[in-house]
């Protein structure tokens, strides 16, 4: 009769096994374990054991569950690893063009949305742009210093926009620093926008690695599409999801920024990823907020796309098409560039 297997469900449980066990020949204790990965708590025993300070829990730990923090990807590892080798760099990505992108999605749901508005009027501009002046006027203008300067403008983008689109979709939330624990990353989000559904994830970058915070936002893109093990908890309460809990967003989109520099990328169709980038938007917060207006009108679209598709039922049509249409789409923008 085969012997039964222990199965360590707990940090008791672990130390007895240790305790019972025999010395080899070197006087070191030698455990054969199968690992069945459920989440960073259940090997918290194993990993106290084998290492004492931070940093080497977190490579036992990226070792045992073949994945890592967001910020210790590689962009050759995304390419390789996230985007199976269909594009050479990060400069090969197709353009996301949010004006082409969202017109057909806009035009589709017309007859749903008479009334609704999706730019920002003139008094919410000459309001925000207000709030943006007196910012960088008590920061003297240092705009990207460090990030936490930064977070004072982009802060101010986001709530605007999540604040405007509630108007029209009251279930619409904006989240800080939302722990995020993927099948390939884990880690904190700078920002994430719910929509009904999980729509908009937001990276902080600094100046100098912008490239790296693309990266990094396309590893997390790849844990919100695949449906991540997320604190669900305020968003559960909105509203009973409707498919399996295990199952991400069609479409996702992600927003890269330095605070004046931001970039917006979408990523569909999980099994052979279609991942599109902007070209990047700039914004100048002297005297006349030079693209201040063309970026928060930017993430309000997108957001209010994302919070129209969550009250929608997709016919049959959509639901079967949505893989053609994501294909056309890169067909429509540009090629890869050199």
């Amino acid at each position: 009769m085969a012997k039964e297997k222990d199965v360590i469900n707990d940090e008791f449980t672990f130390n007895h096994m240790l305790k019972v066990t025999e010395p080899n020949e070197e006087n070191k204790l030698v455990l054969n374990l199968t690992v069945r990965i459920k989440g960073r708590a259940i090997l918290n025993p194993v990993i106290g054991y084998y290492a004492t300070d931070g940093a080497h829990k977190s490579l036992l730990y990226d070792h045992l569950t073949g994945k890592k923090a967001y910020g210790e990807w590689s962009t050759n590892e995304v390419l390789h690893l996230l985007l199976f080798d269909q594009y050479s760099s990060l400069a090969a990505l197709p353009e996301l063009d949010i004006g082409i992108f969202l017109a057909d999605f806009f035009l589709r749901i017309s007859l749903y949305t008479i009334g609704q508005s999706y730019t920002v009027n003139s008094k919410q501009e000459a309001i925000f742009k207000g709030n943006l002046k007196k910012i960088a006027e008590a920061l003297h203008q240092e705009v990207i210093t460090n990030e936490a300067t930064s977070w004072n403008f982009i802060n101010l983008f986001m709530v605007e926009a999540v604040a405007t689109v509630q108007k029209e979709y009251s279930s619409t939330r904006l989240a800080v620093e939302e722990q995020f624990d993927g099948s390939r990353g884990y880690g904190r989000l700078d920002y994430v926008i719910f929509c009904n559904d999980l729509a908009v994830v937001v990276t902080e970058a600094k100046k100098i690695e912008f490239q790296k915070g693309i990266t990094q936002n396309i590893v997390q893109l790849h844990t919100a599409i695949e449906g991540p093990q997320i604190l669900y908890s305020f968003y559960c309460s909105l509203k009973k999801r409707k498919r399996d809990d295990s199952s991400g967003p069609e479409e996702i989109y992600g927003i890269v920024t330095a605070g004046d520099r931001w970039s917006f990328l979408s990523w569909s169709n999980n099994e052979k990823p279609v991942v599109l980038i902007s070209k990047p938007y700039q914004c100048n917060f002297g005297d006349e907020m030079a693209g201040v207006t063309k970026v928060l009108s930017t993430i309000f679209r997108i957001l209010m796309s994302q919070a129209a598709k969550a009250v929608q039922i997709p016919s049959q049509t959509d639901s079967a098409d949505s893989n053609e249409r994501a294909s056309q789409r890169v067909r429509t923008t540009r090629g890869p560039q050199s």
